[in-house]
């Protein structure tokens, strides 16, 4: 695969300890509990706004779906969820890019979306859409209306070349994982911060996790490694957990930003020989990532409802219809966390799927836009 080098970390290993905010284990461990006990009901739908009539908006109209890498199964797993929102809102069709993560496939994508004459594009997942700004501009001179979701952070400003965003709390997914090792750990935690600093939505959860932990009296050392590497037998997840609990054997714990590096995690635990000792909390709620957490070999993950997001997407694609030419919009479209541990993973689904376990607010967006 390509990586975007304009976007490029080095692969690194780094190591940060801070003197404890809390006074005592115990004060650690209860504060990151009563923060975690916060994320453990179902959600309640909100609606994102007024009654649409989605039938009439999305009338033979196509959207293009570019994701950050197509092969990351979240980000497969993010565009069929679109997919099937596109289809209930009455859309004639949806396209989904190939994206390989690079800056030039997603540009190649938007301009294949502007061939086709779609409606909108929806850069999804971690598009750096800050990096395609002339193809977007190009698309919405062409009347296309372009929408970037869960790219980003609500802390990041909208910018004004996007016709809108829905924002995903990255920063708060981060903490939850650090809350989780804390508890996990008896207020001892000494954790691997996994990021990828090509993928944006890590700019805003990395440092937030690994504050968390600081402030919970922990220590942590970070590996940064891109999309692209995460495999690599010699520089991708598995190897440098490897050799990072080789070097620190008193590490107790791994925190991936996305649970697509959490098998990979796993894997480079059990390769140093620490499996069941050393534990994993990570993000996303993916189907693979969530049989992991029903096995009991992913200590808990902090859940994003898939198909909410996709219906939320395809929200936002048929508000920004309505007034195509605006620009900057933040659509708040209310996305939730779970956290799910071994005790309540069956909820999603034995084998898991994208439409389980969350509380069904596809049927409030179905209301909303008047579907039966």
């Amino acid at each position: 695969m390509r990586v975007v080098a304009a976007l490029a970390g080095a692969t690194m290993l780094s190591s940060l300890v801070a003197a404890p905010a809390f006074s005592s284990d115990s004060a650690a461990v209860a504060a990151a509990k009563k923060e975690l006990a916060q994320y453990t009901a179902l959600p309640k739908f909100v609606a994102p706004g007024a009654n649409v009539n989605a039938k009439a908006i999305s009338k033979n109209k196509t959207v293009m779906i570019v994701p950050y890498l197509l092969a990351i199964p979240y980000n497969a797993g993010f565009a069929d969820a679109v997919k099937l929102a596109n289809a209930k809102a009455g859309f004639k069709k949806t396209e989904v890019w190939a994206s390989d993560g690079s800056v030039t496939s997603w540009a190649a994508g938007i301009t294949q979306g502007i061939a086709d004459h779609v409606a909108v594009i929806d850069l999804i997942s971690g598009v750096a859409a800050g990096y395609v700004v002339p193809q977007i501009n190009q698309a919405r001179a062409a009347g296309i209306v372009v929408i970037g979701s869960t790219n980003d952070d609500p802390s990041v400003p909208t910018p004004s070349y996007l016709s809108g965003v829905v924002p995903l709390d990255y920063a708060l997914a981060g903490k939850l994982e650090a809350d989780q090792g804390t508890v996990s750990t008896n207020g001892a935690l000494n954790a691997i911060v996994i990021t990828s600093t090509q993928v944006p939505p890590s700019l805003s959860m990395t440092p937030v996790v690994e504050a968390r932990v600081n402030a919970l009296g922990g220590k942590y050392k970070e590996i940064n490694v891109q999309p692209a590497d995460w495999g690599s037998p010699t520089i991708g997840i598995a190897a440098q957990v490897q050799a990072a609990i080789a070097a620190d054997p008193t590490i107790n714990y791994v925190l991936p930003n996305y649970d697509g590096e959490a098998a990979l995690a796993i894997a480079g635990i059990n390769a140093a020989g620490k499996s069941g000792s050393v534990k994993v909390a990570s993000f996303n709620g993916t189907p693979d990532a969530m049989k992991l957490v029903q096995a009991g070999t992913l200590e808990m993950n902090v859940g994003e409802d898939l198909a909410w997001a996709g219906y939320a997407t395809t929200d936002a694609n048929l508000r920004a219809l309505l007034k195509p030419k605006s620009v900057g919009v933040t659509y708040n479209e209310h996305l939730p966390f779970i956290i799910f541990t071994k005790a309540n993973a069956n909820n999603v689904g034995v084998p898991p799927n994208l439409t389980s376990g969350y509380g069904n607010a596809q049927l409030g967006y179905l209301k909303v836009w008047g579907v039966k």
